[in-house]
């Protein structure tokens, strides 16, 4: 059994008037508190849902950093699939239309409007590259911020 050092003492004063009469009197005092028995049960009781507080509060961060870093990587993967797609199939093609179209065109085989469009499908493959590149390097500096280092 725990017992404080000190005990309680609690000044008060005031006045107190009597019933039925004109008169008061000016009381003062002083409570003091033993405690003999006094185990602070409330004290260990606010201990413990300060601590089961504190321990729902770790499980919430954690879960919350968990499904944050989950949908992180899977934005990563996705990015880096475009991204993979993008160089080593789509902009490789765009780029032999473009070359067959200008030998078309220059041997007259193929009129403007072709080689033009040509040149229109490379820039619209370049640019998506580009837009997954940058979706890339987006998950990548929101992975390496929430680890709070870089990543290799």
């Amino acid at each position: 059994m725990r017992r404080e050092r000190w005990p309680d003492v609690i000044p008060n004063a005031g006045i107190r008037w009597i019933e039925g009469g004109d008169t008061r009197d000016f009381v003062a005092g002083i409570d003091i508190t033993l405690p003999v028995l006094d185990r602070k049960g409330g004290s260990v009781r606010a201990a413990q849902l300060e601590r089961e507080a504190a321990s729902k509060n770790a499980e919430d961060t954690h879960l919350r950093l968990t499904t944050t870093l989950d949908l992180i990587l899977e934005e990563l993967r996705d990015a880096h699939r475009r991204l993979e797609t993008y160089t080593t199939e789509a902009l490789p093609r765009a780029r032999e239309a473009l070359d067959l179209a200008r030998m078309g065109y220059e041997g007259g085989k193929f009129g403007f409007l072709i080689l033009l469009d040509a040149q229109t499908t490379l820039i619209d493959v370049e640019s998506a590259r580009t837009d997954a590149l940058v979706a890339f390097d987006r998950a990548l500096v929101r992975l390496e911020s929430l680890l709070g280092r870089k990543v290799e």
